[in-house]
């Protein structure tokens, strides 16, 4: 039992500490990723080669893999293996439901919905999240659940509340069914909608002008 006991302990222990190397080898991607910063590609296929060495059963390190992979230009099909291993030990992370969205939505509209509703569902209102889900809701729109759509269009305002948010209120407005998500998210505040659009109007006429 005496020597049983640490064995036990080392058995817990490894798990954990190859996770934190993997980790370690990777920052500061994974954190600049949670945060919007972009990167060289290069930086991503170091990251992802380095979570790979992590444990399998460590869903939130898959996912991080599987963001770098995909930043790093992987094929599609890597990146969703990468994540269906992923979501199988984190099934509530919103990250990993949003980038599986993004990458199913080349091939199979109706099933990135799917991934997108849950997405929105587990998240609706991520700080760091926010701009590319709603980006996401814009473009898959007629493939969201209507609940999911319901969400998306609550959330939308949120944009516009945070001024160092506005600047994804124009990628939204890009997709076919952004200008129809934002006006259904401000259906009850036209003051703030018209403050939108002159703001949105003003930045185009400043690049104009450029």
């Amino acid at each position: 039992m005496a020597l049983l006991l640490p064995l036990i302990l080392i058995a817990v222990a490894v798990p954990h500490l190859l996770d934190g190397v993997a980790n370690e080898n990777a920052f500061p991607v994974p954190v600049y990723t949670e945060m919007n910063v972009v990167l060289p590609r290069a930086s991503y296929a170091n990251a992802a080669n380095a979570l790979a060495q992590g444990m399998r059963r460590n869903g939130d390190r898959a996912v991080a893999q599987a963001e770098a992979q995909a930043n790093a230009g992987a094929a599609t099909p890597v990146v969703v293996a990468t994540l269906t291993s992923a979501l199988s030990q984190a099934p509530a992370s919103p990250r990993g439901w949003t980038l599986l969205a993004e990458e199913l939505s080349r091939k199979d509209r109706k099933q990135a919905g799917e991934a997108l509703s849950v997405a929105l569902t587990l998240a609706p209102n991520d700080y760091y999240l926010l701009g590319r889900v709603e980006r996401d809701a814009g473009y898959l729109w007629d493939n969201l659940s209507p609940d999911a759509r319901t969400v998306a269009s609550n959330a939308a305002p949120t944009l516009w509340k945070f001024p160092e948010l506005r600047v994804y209120i124009r990628p939204v407005l890009a997709m076919r069914a952004g200008p129809k998500l934002i006006t259904s998210g401000f259906q009850y505040q036209p003051e703030d909608l018209r403050a939108l659009n002159r703001f949105v109007t003003e930045q185009r006429l400043e690049e104009a002008a450029q």
